[in-house]
């Protein structure tokens, strides 16, 4: 079938409704067994990392025949002012050796800056095309 046929055959909104709806099942579907899982082998896998000295890492678990990994990943949050103020005690060579700074202007606030500002900020700013989304309203 060509590309032409195709889409003269199909709807396209309708059919791209009912994949949207598809997804977001199946999406459903996988949190809820990612959850079931999460429950079912968290406490197990916590206490063979306890028994190593860890709170976070992999650990195997023997289920039966299967090995089934478990994987407790850990985020770091940092309390951004307290650094700072720390970093700023140490040596300037020691603090860029330990920490990254990253400094962004919010979107929000570049449109809203005065047009000289906008103007020099544009100097630093690099966009580009994050992604394509078609959608369909009204009758077709």
């Amino acid at each position: 079938m060509s590309k032409v046929e195709y889409i003269e055959k199909f709807n396209l909104a309708e059919t791209q409704a009912r994949l949207n709806d598809n997804l977001k099942k199946a999406q459903k579907d996988l949190q809820d067994f990612n959850k079931y899982l999460e429950e079912r082998y968290t406490q197990q896998a916590q206490q063979v990392l306890n028994d190593s000295g860890k709170d976070f890492g992999t650990a195997n678990l023997l289920e039966g025949n299967t090995q089934v990994k478990v994987e407790l990943r850990k985020k770091v949050a940092w309390d951004q002012e307290g650094l700072i103020k720390y970093l700023n005690t140490l040596k300037a060579e020691d603090a860029d050796h330990l920490s990254k700074v990253s400094v962004t202007v919010p979107e929000s606030k570049y449109s809203n800056a005065l047009p000289a500002i906008q103007h020099e900020l544009k100097k630093f700013r690099t966009v580009s095309l994050q992604g394509v989304k078609v959608t369909f309203e009204g009758e077709e």
